[in-house]
């Protein structure tokens, strides 16, 4: 099996209302880490990732004339999810939000 540490993968976020929305599910002995984060919206959106406890881990306001916010891959992560818990972002607005997110799952032993 391969060490999950070392492999990156992103996911795309495509949304259009203000809501919660599962990013990444946890999995049991994992952090999700954050390494990197595109975002962009169609007008002013506030948008935070959170755990599945409701912990603030990011939050970053979106506006549309400043074009996207990046957050460039950080090979040591942005931010790190509670081990097994899912990472969700809210958005505050019914605006079109799109962007990647880029993350890894370590082991939840495991520090950088």
């Amino acid at each position: 099996m391969a060490d999950r540490a070392l492999n990156l993968a992103h996911v795309a976020i495509d949304q259009n209302t203000a809501a919660t929305h599962l990013v990444v599910a946890g999995q049991a002995g994992y952090d999700i880490v954050v390494v990197g984060v595109v975002l962009s919206a169609s007008d002013d959106q506030q948008a935070t990732l959170q755990d599945a406890s409701g912990t603030n881990l990011l939050s970053i306001h979106l506006r549309e004339e400043s074009g996207p916010a990046v957050l460039p891959e950080m090979g040591g992560g942005w931010l790190r999810c509670t081990t097994g818990e899912n990472l969700n972002i809210v958005l505050t607005d019914a605006v079109d939000t799109v962007g990647s997110i880029v993350y890894r799952l370590v082991p939840s032993h495991f520090e950088f």
